[in-house]
């Protein structure tokens, strides 16, 4: 009988440790997950199929309502976050993803499609903005003419205006990946200005922040160089511009 007792107290404090045991695990696994995937460490989110987030790096972000707050999607596959790190293996996944696309979308030949893709991808993940963007953006600015010049002697892809822009961007401007870069720092400078609203900082980009309520031709313009990307954005990732978030 005493043996019985003594063997079933072990038995209770066994099965108290085990669990106190568990307790402490699953609280530590907790402690980890939650330093890797706070709110704060979301970062722009990337219209490609979904990864494993294994291959990217955390970030802090303090745009998390880029993330959230521009798109309406309707489409699934925008639900992948990467970071400002992509490893060599995530971002050559991501040009071969963004280089098919623009092949079947715009028609391009291989060989524009990987140069397009590489340098978006590249600038999108440097700069922390949303590549879909870009490209609808360089589609309504140039139709992907890295040697397009306006009326206005705006040059490149994405139509920067060397006298305005040089010192901000100091290089060849007409050279392809350059201007895209520089297209998404003017971006992330207006997108300050306008307390990261994209309405008020792709507005800006069209017309200038000082015509941007100038009058109504240029109240005009805004609206329509908006329609253009919302246009194209659609057509290439079927998300759009959230024109709830207005200025």
């Amino acid at each position: 009988m005493l043996l019985e007792r003594v063997i079933f107290s072990f038995f209770i404090i066994f099965t108290l440790l085990s669990l106190l045991l568990s307790i402490k695990i699953f609280d530590d696994v907790l402690k980890i997950e939650s330093q890797k995937f706070t709110w704060d460490n979301f970062s722009i989110l990337f219209p490609y199929k979904k990864m494993d987030l294994s291959e990217y790096k955390t970030i802090n972000s303090s745009n998390i309502q880029l993330s959230f707050g521009l798109y309406k999607s309707n489409n699934d596959d925008t639900e992948t976050l990467l970071s400002t790190s992509l490893s060599q293996k995530a971002r050559a996944k991501a040009r071969n993803t963004l280089s098919k696309k623009l092949k079947s979308k715009f028609k391009m030949s291989k060989h524009k499609a990987n140069k397009y893709a590489e340098v978006i991808v590249d600038v999108s993940s440097t700069e922390r903005i949303d590549p879909d963007l870009m490209v609808a953006l360089i589609r309504t600015e140039s139709n992907f003419d890295e040697n397009a010049i306006s009326h206005a002697n705006a040059v490149g892809p994405a139509q920067i205006i060397e006298k305005f822009w040089l010192n901000y961007c100091p290089g060849n401007l007409k050279e392809i990946s350059h201007n895209i870069k520089c297209s998404a720092k003017i971006i992330n400078k207006y997108l300050k200005r306008c307390n990261n609203n994209l309405v008020c900082a792709l507005k800006m980009y069209n017309v200038g922040p000082s015509n941007l309520d100038k009058n109504d031709y240029y109240l005009k313009a805004g609206k329509r160089y908006i329609t253009k990307i919302n246009k194209y954005l659609k057509y290439f990732s079927g998300r759009t511009i959230n024109l709830t978030i207005s200025i």
